[in-house]
Order: structure tokens, then sequence, then C-alpha cells
């Protein structure tokens, strides 16, 4: 599989097909995509994305990772037990 992400027109391709993404889902994607492995927590996403003065509830974070597993794969995104969240994807291209 191979997503390319371009961030100036706000595209995804998958496997050179364009998905519809809604603005957080294509910002969290992004976010694990700039550095694939990365293990991020629910908490640094959260805070990332939304801000700490969000009124949003931290949970909202597995809400939009489920959306993304749903759309692209469900192998996607990565559950690390405890920790948090990584994009396993191994080709992956970011266009500015």
């Amino acid at each position: 599989m191979r997503i390319e992400i371009d961030t100036e027109k706000y595209i995804v391709l998958k496997d050179g097909e364009r998905l519809e993404l809604p603005l957080k889902e294509f910002e969290l994607l992004h976010l694990l995509s700039i550095t694939p492995g990365k293990v991020y927590s629910r908490k640094q996403i959260y805070n990332i994305l939304w801000g700490e003065n969000s009124q949003s509830k931290e949970r909202t974070v597995d809400v939009h990772i489920s959306h993304l597993r749903k759309k692209i794969d469900k192998n996607i995104i990565r559950n690390i037990i405890g920790v948090g969240y990584k994009l396993t994807v191994e080709s992956i291209t970011i266009k500015n």
C-alpha cells in the first residue's frame, strides 16, 4: 500500500485513489506520518490537534483513528497498549 499526503491541497491518495478525509482525520494522518513508527500517546495527539483547552474529550482521538482505519486500512494505525498509537505503513510520501 502506498499513501501520499499533499499538505498544501489537503489531498490523501491511497494507491493513487483519492480519499475524502475531514480536516481532523487529515491532520491526524499527517501527524502520524511525519515520523512513521513513532508512538504518540493519546494525550499528545489530543494536545497537538485539539489543544489543551479544547472542550472535546481525549477519547475523540480513538474515534478519529477508528474512522481512518475504516477508510484506509484496519492495520494502518497500530495501538500500543498503555502507550499510544503509531503509523505502520511502509510507503508514505508527504508533499508540501
